[in-house]
């Protein structure tokens, strides 16, 4: 396993619905297990105190120039991922052209925090290229195929998930 395999496995570990005490025990040990990891890797790229200032005024910015809705409140649009995960955005208008007022101080912004963006984006990038793709240095607890096949069954897309805790 390696870091990168991380979230699709707890998501395995969340979606499996196993009754035996015996699995659900050892799928409750490797949650927390994963689930810890996860934390730790996400201190790694956890932003610095600028490029929260910067988040920060970013948003401030969205908001001043976003569209109104009736009653004066910044529009916001919703879109929902294939995965299920949403986003959420403010509707400004030209921001998609480099001469108005919005992309113009949205630039001075990303000036201002210049550096800080991009050691940031260093980090994240080292990140995604090296450290996710590191071998996880984990112990997970593993169950018998045999054991598993006898008291439970596994649809194959929660086994594709949760493969790493099975023993041939």
């Amino acid at each position: 396993m390696r870091k990168k395999d991380y979230h699709l496995f707890l998501e395995g570990l969340k979606e499996s619905k196993f009754e035996h005490p015996s699995i659900t025990f050892i799928v409750h040990k490797n949650k927390k297990i994963i689930e810890e990891e996860v934390e730790q890797l996400k201190k790694l790229i956890e932003p610095s105190e600028e490029v929260k200032e910067f988040t920060k005024e970013r948003e401030e910015l969205a908001k001043q120039f976003a569209e109104r809705d009736e009653e004066g409140n910044p529009k916001i649009k919703t879109y929902t991922n294939s995965d299920g995960s949403t986003l959420s955005y403010y509707e400004i208008p030209g921001q998609d052209n480099a001469k108005s007022e919005y992309t113009k101080a949205f630039n001075t912004l990303k000036e201002k925090y210049k550096e800080a963006l991009d050691t940031h984006q260093k980090l994240v990038t080292r990140f995604n290229e090296v450290t996710l793709e590191e071998k996880a240095d984990i112990e997970i607890k593993k169950i018998k195929l045999d054991f598993l096949a006898e008291n439970e069954k596994c649809p194959q897309e929660i086994m594709d998930k949760i493969h790493w805790m099975i023993e041939e």
